[in-house]
Formats: C-alpha cells, sequence, structure tokens
C-alpha cells in the first residue's frame, strides 16, 4: 500500500460517499443536507419544471448500494410573476 498522493493515479473501484456512513459520517452532513433542501425549495419556487421524457424512460442507475438515476431529463422554465434574480 503507498502513502504517497499520485494526482494522476486512477480511482480503485472505489465508491464516492460524500457524507459517509456509519463510523466515517460526516459532521458537516446535516447541515449540507439542510443547505440543499433549503437552496433546491427556492429553486423550484421560482421555476415550473417537468419530464423532458416519459417517466417510463429514466434510466435507474444500477448499484446494489445506492439508489438512484442515470439522468434526470426536464424542460425548466421560469415561472410567471417570479422574482429574478431574488
Amino acid at each position: 500500500m503507498t502513502t504517497r498522493w499520485h494526482r494522476r493515479r486512477p480511482a480503485r473501484g472505489t465508491r464516492h460517499l460524500p457524507f459517509g456512513h456509519g463510523p466515517h459520517f460526516r459532521v458537516g452532513a446535516p447541515p449540507a443536507r439542510l443547505e440543499a433542501r433549503i437552496a433546491l425549495s427556492a429553486f423550484f419556487s421560482r421555476v415550473d419544471a417537468e419530464l423532458a421524457v416519459p417517466a417510463k424512460e429514466v434510466e435507474p442507475f444500477p448499484s446494489p448500494a445506492l439508489k438512484g438515476i442515470r439522468g434526470l431529463p426536464a424542460v425548466i422554465r421560469p415561472r410567471a410573476g417570479a422574482a429574478a434574480g431574488v
């Protein structure tokens, strides 16, 4: 096992878990999740969003550990009467 950092060394099949899990849980995780919830709530209160493809065409992300999707094609438009830049 090397102790040197190599910026170009490829990842060795490790999964990215930004907030950690179990004993590796990050203390900044709850504030970061709260910040994301507030930001997304503010964003979606100012726009109208809809799927750009039928829901059946949204491709799941195949992983035994993580539940998610590969991408979410969407059409996002400013909501009529929403304050711009606020």
